[in-house]
Order: structure tokens, then C-alpha cells, then sequence
């Protein structure tokens, strides 16, 4: 029994991501049927939904996608490495990851295996990090590691040489077009190899099967996308009369949106809709899920207008007629790629070619050739099960990396964090000390101000002693400057009576003052 981590840009859900991962989830089990399978993804609510029954899905704690996520994308101007560099140089970021791959090391995985999509480049550039994330995973775990079926342009030339760096260190690196493929000219090529898309292993000879679903009545199916094309814009103007009248003449009165991804165009501009009852024309609306369960809707005699890159893929592949619209370089090369392998759908890009599209349609029918070329495409397919082949065969005798690389880096932020833990009780600890002497010293401050208070009162008081002790001596003085008058005024008189007593006229007058006195006492 092997063990499987897929990691894709599952969840959204969308319809070509979701076909690559049950693509790869058949082919493993065909090898083992016994394989335990996980996956991540960028919806894992979804992916749930999705993968029930099939594969395990990550929980967020353990999602690579989730913290490349959470960790952004930086500045534009500068490198996308340097910015997720200087991310893991944060505690709490590299903590993150660490304990993301210890849980992800219990799974105990032969393989980790990043499939198909166009998701590693410069549309979304933080997703180059989980290709880090996924190295250190197979260096902890001593796991294989693979890409496979990957569109990796546009790159920015800032980003180029760390990616070609970090994908020379994979096991082996798939991609599905020539514009990617070139980007590792000089390298090992060995271990660099262009085998189309991953959903080239969906398809077998006979009939029409999932992800398509045959229609028995004919049908016109319009899978419009508006995320990086302008699909509602683009819906307005395909369903013109010289469209509808190609389509009535053909037998085809069933109109089908399919919606590849939330978000699509959902059915025709509202004022249309009576317009095409009147003519006797049906309209349906497949949402994302039941398109997964059941199948893209498409009909042998029908046609199909798509701006999404595997409803072109799928049924051009598998002899639907049909139109591919483009808008950006991006999906230009997306839709180059597909006739590549095969196609021999028209592409068309922009307002005027699409006001053409009358004239492409009916030419379609008056040339009646094949939808694809049966050379290109089986030579594709036989690419792709041979790099099947070889990533699932190298998971058996897998040899571990001989340093855990991974687990002494983990093991040093462990000591680091124990480390800092240890400093942050130290410092809360001298925070409390700190505390406690501030609380002594304002207690001491308390104190000292509420002495300084009771002596500024005695000193008060004092004062108001000396002020009454002042005034006391001084009436104390006053008192005694009055006596010493008294005294001095006493001595004068005295002495005036002796000098009266010794007078002459004194002497004369003393009988008379005898006689007063008697006939006083009569």
C-alpha cells in the first residue's frame, strides 16, 4: 500500500483542477488499490464535499495551501523568494510551517506530487511557496516529490531563477506546454519533460465518459468564464440572429451554461430570454457542483463556445465541435497548448473576431473535419501514462534524504521558541520585582510627602508660637516702660512733697491745718 499527498488548486470548485486530481485519484488506484490518498487545496470546505469517499482532505491546521495563503504575495517590485524568505524569518510564520510539517509527516507519505494547473506563476504569485512548503515536506519525510502536468507562464524574470533552482531539486517536473517547458532549457533533461495536461489521462478510446456527459438531443453548451475574461460582455453578443438561424437550421433549439466555476455567465442577457422562448429555443443552467457529479454536457450533433481552457480540452479531444474564445495572453497560450495536443478548434480572441463568430460556426459544419488530429493527441496521451508511469514507480525502494534537514531547522525554532519563552518569563518575572519596588517607592513617596506635610504644619504652628510669643514680650515691655513711669512719676511727686514740706510757707500754715483737722473730727 503506497501513500499519495496530491496537492492541486482544488476547492473552488472548478471544473478542470477537479477532473486533473479525480484523473490522478484513478490512475493511482488502478496501479493500488489500496492506496491512501490526501489532498490539498485552496477550498478545503469544498474539497471535502468533493473528495468524499475518495481521498482524505487536509484540515486547515495542516494545509500547505492555507499558510502560502495567509503569507501574501509582498511587494510586485521585488522577488516573490526574498518576500517569502523574509515571512519565514517571523516567529510565528515559521512556527507555522513548522508544526504544519510535523502533522504532515505523520501521514507518513511515499509520494508528494504537486498536479496539473496553470496556478504556479505570476497571476498568483504567492503560490510559489507551497513548491518551497512541498521540498521541505519530501526532505523531512524522505518522500518523492513530483510536479506534474504545470503551466508555468507568465514568470517574472525576477522569479525565474529560484524557480528553476527549487524545480531542479524535484524528483521529476511535468509541464503541459512549450512556452513552460523552455523555461528549464540547460537544465537536466532527464528530469524535465512536456506531456500535455494532466487530464490526458482521462481520456481512453470508445465512447464519450466522464467528465463529459453525452446529450442525446443536440445541443449548443456556452461555458463563459469572468474571471481574467470579459464574460458577460462576451455572452451579450454570441447568441446573435445569424447564430440563431445557423443553429435552428442544424436542429439545435437546447441551450446549456455550464458553470465551470462560480462566477460564470449563467445564462443569456435577461431582455434575450423571451426573445428565445418566442423562437423556440430551451435555455438550462448547470451550477459547478452538478457539473462535477454529472458531467460537462456536450452532443454529438451539438456545438460547444468556451473561453475556459478543458471544456476545450475535453471536447475537442473527444470530437465535439466547437469555438474557443481568448482574451489575454494567459489563456492564449492555455488554448495554443490544447492544439498542441490535438485540437482543431478555431480560437478567437477580441470584439471583432467574435462578431465573426456566425461565419466560424457555419464553416465548421461545411468542412466538417475532425475535431482533432488523431496523431497529435495519441501521441500526448502516450506521453502522459508513460510520466505516469514513472512518478508511481519510483514511489516503491525510496530512498530517505540522508539529513533531516527539516527536523534540525524544527528542532532549532523549537529551541529558539524555548528559549524566548523562557527570556519572556524572566522579563515578566523582573516585571513583577519592577512592580513591587515601584509600589514600595511610591508607598515611601506617600510617606515622605505626608511628613513633609505634618512638618510644614508644626513649622505652622511654630511660627504661630513665635508671632504670640513676639507679641506677648512686647506687651510684656510696654507693661514695663508704664511701670517704670509710674515709678518714675511716684519718685517725683515724692520728692515735691518733701521739698513742699521743708518750704517756709509750708511751716507758717501748719496751725491752721491743725485747726482744720480738729474741727473736721467735731
Amino acid at each position: 500500500m503506497t501513500r499519495h499527498l496530491l496537492i492541486g488548486a482544488l476547492g473552488g470548485p472548478n471544473f478542470g483542477d477537479e477532473a486533473i486530481f479525480s484523473a490522478w485519484v484513478r490512475t493511482i488506484r488502478e496501479r493500488d488499490p489500496a492506496a491512501e490518498i490526501f489532498c490539498d487545496g485552496y477550498g478545503l470546505q469544498n474539497l471535502t464535499q468533493y473528495a468524499k469517499g475518495v481521498a482524505t482532505v487536509l484540515r486547515h491546521e495542516e494545509s500547505l495551501w492555507m499558510l502560502s495563503a495567509s503569507m501574501g504575495a509582498g511587494d510586485a517590485e521585488k522577488s516573490i523568494w526574498a518576500h517569502i524568505e523574509s515571512e519565514l524569518k517571523r516567529e510565528d510564520v515559521a512556527g507555522d510551517l513548522a508544526d504544519r510539517l510535523k502533522a504532515l509527516e505523520g501521514f507518513r507519505p511515499d509520494a508528494i506530487h504537486i498536479i496539473g494547473g496553470g496556478y504556479f506563476n505570476e497571476l498568483w504569485p504567492a503560490n510559489y511557496a507551497i513548491l518551497f512548503f512541498a521540498r521541505m515536506l519530501a526532505w523531512k519525510t524522505g518522500a518523492r516529490l513530483f510536479a506534474s502536468g504545470l503551466g508555468l507562464t507568465p514568470v517574472n524574470s525576477r522569479n525565474l531563477g529560484g524557480l528553476r533552482g527549487l524545480l531542479s531539486t524535484f524528483d521529476h517536473v511535468d509541464v503541459r506546454d512549450t512556452e513552460s517547458h523552455e523555461l528549464f532549457a540547460g537544465l537536466d533533461e532527464g528530469r524535465f519533460s512536456c506531456s500535455g495536461d494532466d487530464a490526458l489521462l482521462h481520456l481512453r478510446d470508445g465512447d464519450i465518459s466522464y467528465p463529459l456527459r453525452l446529450l442525446d438531443e443536440p445541443t449548443l453548451t456556452i461555458c463563459i468564464q469572468n474571471d481574467l475574461f470579459p464574460g458577460d460582455t462576451a455572452a451579450s453578443g454570441i447568441l446573435s440572429d445569424d447564430l440563431l438561424r445557423i443553429l435552428e437550421a442544424r436542429g439545435i433549439r437546447k441551450i446549456v451554461y455550464a458553470i465551470a466555476m462560480q462566477g460564470d455567465v449563467e445564462g443569456p442577457p435577461a431582455g434575450q430570454i423571451e426573445s428565445l422562448n418566442a423562437a423556440g429555443f430551451t435555455t438550462e443552467t448547470i451550477p459547478p457542483f452538478s457539473l462535477l457529479e454529472k458531467g460537462f454536457p456536450v452532443s454529438s450533433d451539438g456545438l460547444v463556445i468556451t473561453s475556459r481552457y478543458h471544456p476545450h480540452f475535453f471536447c475537442a479531444l473527444s470530437g465535439i465541435k466547437g469555438v474557443a474564445l481568448t482574451s489575454i495572453p494567459y489563456y492564449d497560450t492555455k488554448h495554443r497548448a490544447v492544439r498542441e495536443m490535438g485540437s482543431n478548434w478555431p480560437v478567437l480572441g477580441g470584439e471583432e473576431e467574435l462578431s465573426g463568430l456566425p461565419a466560424v460556426v457555419e464553416s465548421l459544419w461545411q468542412r466538417d473535419e475532425p475535431s482533432f488530429r488523431p496523431e497529435a493527441k495519441n501521441g500526448f496521451i502516450e506521453r502522459k501514462r508513460e510520466i505516469a508511469t514513472r512518478i508511481l514507480d519510483r514511489n516503491s525502494g525510496k530512498d530517505a534524504f540522508p539529513i533531516d534537514i527539516a527536523g534540525t531547522w524544527e528542532e532549532l525554532l523549537h529551541s529558539l521558541q524555548r528559549e524566548r519563552g523562557a527570556a519572556r518569563e524572566r522579563e515578566a518575572q523582573a516585571g513583577e520585582r519592577e512592580s513591587a519596588l515601584r509600589e514600595t517607592i511610591d508607598r515611601n513617596q506617600v510617606e515622605r510627602e505626608q511628613a513633609q506635610a505634618e512638618l510644614g504644619q508644626v513649622r505652622t504652628e511654630l511660627g504661630q508660637a513665635h508671632a504670640e510669643r513676639e507679641q506677648t514680650h512686647a506687651e510684656l515691655e510696654q507693661v514695663r516702660a508704664e511701670l517704670e513711669r509710674a515709678r518714675a512719676e511716684g519718685a517725683e511727686l515724692k520728692d515735691r512733697l518733701l521739698l513742699m514740706e521743708k518750704s517756709r510757707s509750708w511751716r507758717w500754715t501748719a496751725p491752721i491745718r491743725k485747726l482744720g483737722a480738729r474741727g473736721s473730727k467735731t
